[in-house]
């Protein structure tokens, strides 16, 4: 059941239901000798179930900004000045530390380009997995680590038994293999749904 915090935040949004996130004039800033400037200014947009939005832009024009905006990433001396960041119709920027943990990962998650970058490299791949799948599910070691292994099979990683205790770069395919990006975005991506 959601807490009261949550159900009014709910009734209070006017967005529309059916959108899954909505950022509504999104200004960041970053402080110049004349004071802050805006990096990315009164940026909207929003996506329904299903949708997918491609952000396209020159470096440094506000893409990963953006994306660590709705992760809630945004670290000094970077801030967000103004705006509203619905996700699932809850404004996320009103929401504290904690709270926001329960969405991160659960209702929204980030793939990063390179894949690798998102798996520590000196923590085994089983364990990494097993803290998303514990962070977000009431369950044992046991039973995570079980799932752990079913998803790197169900995303085509050989040996998943084997591989569940490796390191990140003890992986025997080729970091710069297509398919090896394939299989990790894939890892990321199955922890996500399980979660859900």
């Amino acid at each position: 059941m959601e807490n009261e915090s949550e159900r009014i935040l709910i009734h209070e949004s006017p967005l529309s239901m059916s959108n899954v996130i909505e950022v509504r004039n999104l200004t960041l800033t970053v402080p110049t000798s004349k004071g802050r400037s805006p990096v990315i200014e009164n940026l909207s947009f929003s996506m329904k179930q299903g949708e997918k939005l491609g952000l396209v832009g020159e470096s440094g024009s506000g893409k990963s900004l953006t994306a660590y905006s709705l992760m809630r990433l945004i670290k000094n001396p970077v801030q967000i000045d103004s705006g509203e960041i619905f996700i699932n119709g809850v404004n996320v920027l009103q929401l504290s530390e904690e709270d926001f943990r329960k969405y991160r990962g659960s209702e929204i998650a980030m793939i990063y380009q390179d894949p690798m970058s998102a798996l520590n490299p000196i923590m085994k791949v089983g364990d990494q997995i097993i803290e998303s799948i514990q962070l977000h599910k009431k369950i044992s070691h046991k039973d995570a680590l079980k799932l752990a292994v079913e998803l790197l099979e169900s995303v085509g990683i050989p040996e998943p038994e084997e591989r569940i205790n490796s390191y990140p770069f003890e992986e025997e395919l080729d970091i710069n293999d297509s398919r090896c990006s394939y299989h990790y975005y894939n890892i990321m991506k199955s922890v996500k749904s399980c979660l859900v």
